[in-house]
């Protein structure tokens, strides 16, 4: 069987951010990210839904997270057309 893992949309995501679930040393992006991989085995990566991360930001991130946590990029703008008002899409 297979496993179930559990993150949420984003580590700088300004709900989880005004939540007060980062400790006062999280202060930074690199140091929530650090903290929340240490909380959760994966996060959906935001920006990656607008555009590709440089080479170097994507490097970063993966050096800032421990084996074996994973990220999820969101590819809607290159891969899945937007939806029209009435639901369809173009």
């Amino acid at each position: 069987m297979g496993e179930i893992r559990v993150g949420t949309a984003s580590w700088t995501d300004r709900t989880l951010l005004d939540s007060g679930w980062y400790p006062p040393s999280a202060d930074t992006p690199q140091r929530r990210l650090s903290h929340y991989a240490r909380q959760f085995p994966l996060v959906e990566v935001d920006a990656t839904y607008y555009s590709p991360p440089a080479e170097r930001t994507a490097r970063l991130w993966a050096e800032r997270t421990p084996a074996p946590f994973r990220r999820h990029g969101g590819v809607r703008s290159v891969g899945t057309p937007p939806l029209r008002r009435n639901g369809d899409r173009r």
